[in-house]
């Protein structure tokens, strides 16, 4: 347990090193905490590609969970036809441990999110990604994950947000685990 809390901890005082970084949001509830990192990688009038990288500690059913993501999403922007509405699609490489299984999975999924300018800072935004048997190894095998949340941003640099998130993972010799489920309140910080 106090290795795992050193590995998040050592990777949470790595991400602000890196000047190029977009955003980084942060999002708790009694039993877990989420970090979220994102680093732009192209914007155009088109739509926008970014990189995620994720840190997510839960420790609900006394069986610590520790999972990280590092993900390449890709979004269109389609103003011409539907101000607000942006349609994604990506990947992400999942690893971590709970309960003395071992998880690493290549997940692919997309996402939606809605803010039109009528809503004036509201927006909503929902993802799903799957890792299906063929591209998941160790203890795994299978991942799926479902997110959505309910922002509003206070101003262009700041961000307030509750979530839904739902982080299944099927491991050989046990049952489909929950390793993450339920309502995070957050802040995403942009600069």
């Amino acid at each position: 347990m106090e290795k795992k809390i050193r590995i998040l901890t050592l990777f949470l005082l790595m991400l602000p090193g890196y000047a190029r970084a977009d955003s980084l949001g942060i999002g708790f509830n009694d039993y877990s905490a989420q970090v979220n990192y994102q680093i732009p990688v192209s914007e155009d009038n088109d739509g926008s590609s970014t990189i995620d990288i994720r840190g997510l500690y839960n420790n609900r059913s006394d069986d610590d969970t520790l999972v990280g993501s590092l993900g390449f999403d890709v979004y269109g922007n389609f103003a011409r036809l539907l101000s607000g509405i942006h349609f994604g699609a990506g990947a992400k490489v999942y690893g971590g441990s709970s309960d003395n299984a071992e998880l690493l999975s290549l997940a692919l999924g997309g996402g939606i999110r809605l803010a039109p300018p009528s809503w004036e800072g509201v927006y909503i935004s929902t993802s799903y990604f799957f890792g299906p048997k063929i591209l998941s190894t160790l203890d795994a095998r299978q991942l799926a994950e479902f997110q959505a949340t309910l922002g509003y941003a206070i101003s262009t640099n700041a961000h307030v947000f509750v979530g839904y998130g739902n982080l299944r993972t099927k491991f050989k010799d046990l049952d489909t685990r929950s390793l993450d489920e339920g309502f995070r309140l957050g802040v995403s910080l942009s600069y």
